[in-house]
């Protein structure tokens, strides 16, 4: 098992969920797109979902307009702040208004506190559409739910074709020991 994820690097410890093996997800990002973009991400986002269900996990989805929760401002990385866009118990799925930190177009992270909860945050603007692939795409949302259930990066070398994998965008899927690391901690 490769230790699981935090937004400090590992803390070793799991999230928490109150209803497992189902995971409630809290979407607010398809009700801000347009029609036929809402239709691209619910289509993504079904099949990002149903590669970790392989785990053993089943998903919930909710999709809720974004100006009910919190915003995340991705120059604000006080615990504090990451508490505040999270809503319990949900995996939530939400926009970034910028690429974070002003070069990644994603993060993903939960945070080991009494209330569970996790976020997955992208940048859907105009760039995701146009300049990022298909495959870039299925990546970046599958990854970053991985984070969310508790999957640190995968950093063994030569890389290892796994969608956790740190070092290069080389698999759209999580492998066998993605897998068994989340059946292990659930």
């Amino acid at each position: 098992m490769h230790g699981p994820a935090s937004y400090s690097g590992g803390s070793f410890k799991k999230p928490t969920w109150p209803d497992l093996p189902r995971i409630a997800v809290l979407d607010t990002v398809a009700l801000e797109l347009g029609p036929r973009r809402a239709k691209k991400w619910r289509a993504l986002r079904a099949e990002a979902l149903g590669k970790w269900a392989a785990a053993g996990l089943a998903f919930m989805v909710t999709e809720d307009r974004a100006a009910e929760h919190p915003v995340f401002d991705p120059n604000d990385l006080r615990d504090a702040q990451l508490e505040e866009v999270m809503v319990s118990p949900y995996l939530r799925l939400m926009s970034l208004s910028s690429y974070y930190g002003g070069s990644i177009p994603a993060i993903g992270t939960w945070m080991p506190a009494t209330d569970p909860g996790a976020f997955a945050a992208f940048y859907v603007g105009p760039t995701f559409w146009t300049n990022t692939s298909l495959f870039t795409k299925r990546h970046r949302i599958t990854h970053e739910i991985g984070h969310c259930l508790g999957l640190n990066h995968r950093q063994e070398s030569p890389p290892v074709k796994t969608v956790m994998n740190d070092y290069e965008i080389n698999s759209t899927d999580p492998d066998v020991h993605d897998l068994g690391s989340l059946t292990a901690y659930y």
